[in-house]
Parts: C-alpha cells; sequence; structure tokens
C-alpha cells in the first residue's frame, strides 16, 4: 500500500469525526440562539412595564388585600386562581415589595425555566431538526411571550406541565425506589395546589402508567405506582375542600364560561361538531399558528406515528387535553384558549414527530415544513420585540390626571376601571372622596348617563375608561358633548381620560 493511501485512511476518521464534530457545535449554538431569543422576548416585554389590566388588577387586590388564611376564601371581583399560586405570589409582595414588577417575577421565572424544560422534553424521541422547530416554536410563541409576564396562573400551569412530564420519563427510565417514589409523591401532591390542569396532567400520567403496567404485568412497580397515586388523589381532594368548590359557585364563572364547556354526553351531531371545533380551535388559541390546516396535518401524522412507535410517550402528553374535556363537560374546566396553554408544550412536540414521519427521511422537507409554521411567530416575535404587547395602559391616564388636577376637580371612573384604578390609586395620589365610581350596566350603555347627569352642574369633571367598547365611548362622549365643553382629552392603549366643564 503506498504512503499517500495509508495517510488517506487514517485521516479519513479523522475528517468524519471532525465534520460531526461541527455539525454538533452548529446544532447547540442554534439550541442556544432560540432559547437566548426566547429569552430575550420574555425579558422585552417584562421590562416593558406595562399597567395591570382589569383581570390582573383584580387578581392583585386580592393578592395585595388579603392573608395567607384569606386566600383559602372565595376572591372578589369574580377572579380564580390555584391557592399556591396566590401564595408565592403574596411571599414575594412580603419579601420585596408591592410593584407591577414583582407581582410579575413569578410568571417571568416560569416562562423562562419553561424553555430550558420543554428543551430537555424534546430529546425524548425527536430528531435534532424537529427538536429545533419545536422549540422556535415555543420560544418564539406570542401567548407564552406575553403571559411570562402577566399576572395570571397560566404560564406557571405549562411551567407545572412540563416538570410533571420529565419526571415522569424520568423515573420511567429507572428503577423506581423509596427516594424517587418519595419525589414523585411530593411532585404531584404539590403541583394541584399551584395548577389547575396539573390534575389533568397527573391523570393521564396515572392512567397511562396504570395500563402500561398492567399490560405487562409489572405489578410490583404498580403496586408502587399506586400508592403515589393515593396520596395525589388525597392532596387534590383537600383542595377541593378547602378551595376548589368555592369559585364556581359563588363567583359566577360558570356563566361567563358558558361557551367553553363541551356537551356531555355528546347526544347530536352539532355536539360532535363543538369537540372538533373546539380541537381545530387550540391551532388558532392559544398556540396562534397561521398555517392551521399544515400544523393540523403535522399534529395528526405525529400522532399516528406515535401510537405506533412510541405509543406510552403519545398517551402521556396527550392524555391531558381529554381529562381537560372531561372535566369542561362536568362544567368544571371551561375549554378555551389561555386556559388550555398548558397544552402547547405537547402539541409542539407531536407536530415535531409529525414533520419527522411526513419529510420521509428529507431534511428539505422537513425544514419546508416546520419553517413555514415558525415563520409568522418570529415575524410577530420581532415586532413585539420592539413594541411589547400592551392591553389597558391607565398608568400614563392617571399621570396626565394628576399633573392636571386642581383642588375643585371630581374624578368619575368607569365601572371596569374600578379595579384598576383601586390598585394604582395611592401610587398617584388618588381617593375616593375625590372620585365617583359608576354604576354597572353590561348590556345599557345608555344607561350609564343617568351616573353622568348627576354631575351636571360640577365645573371640572375627568373621566376616566378602561376596558370598554367602543360604542360606550361613542354614547358617553355624545351624551357629554351635550351638556357640557370638552376641555382635555388623554388616549393611551386600552384607556381614555375627558376633562369636561359641566357647570
Amino acid at each position: 500500500m503506498t504512503i499517500p493511501k495509508q495517510l488517506a485512511l487514517r485521516f479519513t476518521p479523522f475528517c468524519r469525526s471532525l465534520l460531526s464534530g461541527r455539525r454538533l457545535l452548529v446544532f447547540k449554538l442554534l439550541v442556544y440562539g432560540i432559547i437566548a431569543f426566547g429569552i430575550l422576548l420574555r425579558l422585552a416585554q417584562f421590562l416593558s412595564d406595562r399597567s395591570l389590566w382589569l383581570d390582573e388588577a383584580c387578581l392583585a387586590l386580592n393578592i395585595v388585600n388579603r392573608s395567607y388564611a384569606q386566600l383559602f376564601e372565595p376572591l372578589d371581583y369574580g377572579q380564580a386562581a390555584p391557592v399556591g399560586f396566590l401564595f408565592v405570589e403574596k411571599t414575594f409582595v412580603n419579601i420585596f415589595h408591592n410593584s407591577d414588577s414583582i407581582l410579575r417575577l413569578f410568571p417571568l421565572l416560569c416562562g423562562l425555566a419553561s424553555l430550558f424544560l420543554f428543551y430537555k422534553l424534546l430529546k425524548h424521541e425527536v430528531s435534532k431538526t424537529s427538536g429545533l422547530f419545536a422549540l422556535a416554536l415555543f420560544a418564539l410563541s406570542d401567548e407564552l411571550v406575553y403571559y411570562s409576564s402577566s399576572l395570571k396562573p397560566y404560564i406557571s400551569d405549562v411551567f407545572t406541565a412540563l416538570t410533571l412530564y420529565l419526571m415522569a420519563f424520568h423515573f420511567e427510565s429507572g428503577k423506581l425506589n423509596l427516594s424517587r417514589m418519595v419525589v414523585l409523591t411530593l411532585a404531584g401532591a404539590i403541583s394541584v395546589w399551584i395548577s389547575y390542569p396539573a390534575l389533568f396532567v397527573l391523570a393521564g400520567l396515572g392512567s397511562t402508567s396504570i395500563l402500561v403496567y398492567l399490560f405487562r404485568k409489572d405489578f410490583s412497580r404498580l403496586f408502587r405506582l399506586t400508592i403515589v397515586y393515593l396520596i395525589w388523589g388525597l392532596s387534590f381532594i383537600t383542595l377541593y375542600l378547602t378551595t376548589l368548590r368555592h369559585p364556581v359557585q359563588q363567583n359566577g364563572l360558570l356563566h361567563y364560561w358558558a361557551l367553553s364547556f363541551m356537551p356531555f354526553p355528546p347526544a347530536n351531531v352539532s355536539d360532535f361538531l363543538w369537540i372538533l371545533d373546539k380541537f381545530v380551535s387550540i391551532f388558532q388559541s392559544p398556540a396562534q399558528i397561521k398555517l392551521t390546516t399544515l400544523a393540523i396535518i403535522l399534529f395528526l401524522a405525529g400522532s399516528i406515528s406515535m401510537i405506533f412507535c412510541r405509543r406510552k410517550t403519545f398517551f402521556l402528553l396527550i392524555s391531558p387535553m381529554f381529562f381537560a374535556l372531561i372535566a369542561s363537560g362536568f362544567h368544571k374546566y371551561p375549554f378555551h384558549g389561555r386556559l388550555l396553554l398548558f397544552l402547547l408544550p405537547s402539541l409542539y412536540f407531536i407536530i415535531a414527530a409529525g414533520a419527522d414521519r411526513i419529510s420521509f427521511n428529507s431534511m428539505t422537507v422537513k425544514v419546508l415544513l416546520l419553517g413555514l409554521l415558525v415563520y409568522h411567530p418570529f415575524i410577530i416575535a420581532c415586532h413585539h420585540l420592539t413594541q411589547p404587547r400592551v392591553n389597558e395602559e391607565i398608568k400614563p391616564v392617571m399621570q396626565f390626571i394628576k399633573q392636571n388636577w386642581e383642588p375643585d376637580h371630581l374624578l368619575y371612573v368607569y365601572h371596569k376601571s374600578q379595579p384598576a384604578f383601586d390598585y394604582y390609586a395611592r401610587q398617584y395620589g388618588f381617593t375616593r372622596e375625590s372620585c365617583v365610581i359608576g354604576g354597572s350596566s353590561k348590556h345599557d350603555p345608555k344607561a350609564y348617563l343617568s351616573d353622568l347627569d348627576k354631575l351636571d352642574g360640577t365645573q371640572r369633571v375627568w373621566i376616566l375608561l378602561t376596558h370598554f367598547h367602543e360604542n360606550e365611548i361613542k354614547v358617553l362622549s355624545k351624551h357629554l358633548n351635550r351638556i357640557g365643553v370638552r376641555l382635555r382629552a388623554f388616549k393611551a392603549p386600552g384607556a381614555v381620560a375627558f376633562l369636561y366643564n359641566l357647570g
């Protein structure tokens, strides 16, 4: 053998290892880049320091004004949130101080941690390329970004679900000894206090594992897990008796979410169409995938593929959706929008598996399919990176009123603005003595006019409105212009203030 051939034989493995190492480096850089961009998006939204909108302000007043013991009681303003979530928020307020940023700190931490947890979840039987795109969908998701800095428990639902999934995968791979049983028991028992949908995830994990080990006739492991599941059940029963049985009965949430409960049992074609419509709507909200049809095709392909190849993983991921549907059928949990945010990790995981299946090992096809799904979220994410989402910016409006306030002024607060006004009143130096809270009239805007007529004759009146409909503004403005003269106006996204002379 000639010397050049000998050198070539020795050099070829080196070149292959070098190329493989370079590919691995590129892959890791892409992963870190996607996660870093996801972190940047969440921090940009958090640091925008937007005003608390109606629901956030309602929840904030409960957290700030109540003791720990009172958080077990039905919340004011028609709110409902896991008591564990409320305890964490209350603790943050007590340790640091009350501010918008502190109230949103726990959701932010959950949102940031979820990026890393989801990437770890994707390592379970999803190809690197599809995993990258699924991670990108998760990192760029406008809803996940927004709720990572929102005083609501939806992003902690995602964090909790991911934690439970990873624990299930981890403990499946090894011996279920005492220490693992203790960890699994505590994680499940605590999770239901922090997240309502954790119950659906635990039910899915438990039922899937029971069926698998019954089929395998692994009764020893099944017996140990049964002890764990019983403790989970006791924890949930305790939670239900202390808190969960109150909100639906006393806060009118059943009426608010009336259209989000599955007809149960389904009795006709329209009932089954409701289920189909809700399934499709998940891809639109909370997933907000523009190419819904493509996403559904990939999801179905991934489902079929996993049923044949990774059956247990599939049912672990998909079963919480069915338990959530059943709960909605009993009017216990609305199957709608942001309340289903905890399903997004499973959704993206199965879509990635579908891309692996439907691409027929063609990298070009796989990148094209998943790239089409990622394109729109990427454009939206880039837009919100420079212009973070806002909702009801009451803070600049109240600041404007304060800067132009005179001793003889009076402030009229639209009834849906009251929670946010009450929360920020001390910060801007307002008291209830200097304002009038408007009455509530959901279906007849003209009923508000009687409140304004009572102010007729007042020299200077500020009108503050948030969480309003445009027709309400038109009706109020028309009436005010008839009985008085507009002196000043200030508008911010979702909030407005007018100064009128009604004398």
